[in-house]
């Protein structure tokens, strides 16, 4: 998994909304991060087909500030590049 260096079209309001909810969903004990585990069930919903090496290679590109999880800023920027 690699994010996409190409600048994107920033994500409306109602995406924004609907990336905040798909998060919120998954984040299972409500902490308002996503941490390893949370974010590979997140990728299985979505089929992504990627290996578990890929998986954690990806959690820890999109984990900017190496704190080990993925907060709601750290995915959106993420997804944003997809």
């Amino acid at each position: 998994m690699t994010v996409n260096p190409t600048p994107q079209a920033q994500p409306d309001q109602a995406d924004v909304t609907r990336l905040r909810e798909d998060f919120l969903h998954f984040d299972s004990n409500r902490d308002g991060r996503l941490e390893y585990g949370e974010f590979a069930r997140f990728l299985a919903v979505l089929r992504a087909g990627v290996t578990e090496q890929e998986q954690r290679l990806g959690f820890h590109e999109i984990d900017e500030d190496r704190d080990g999880t993925i907060d709601f800023a750290e995915f959106l920027d993420w997804w944003g590049d997809r």
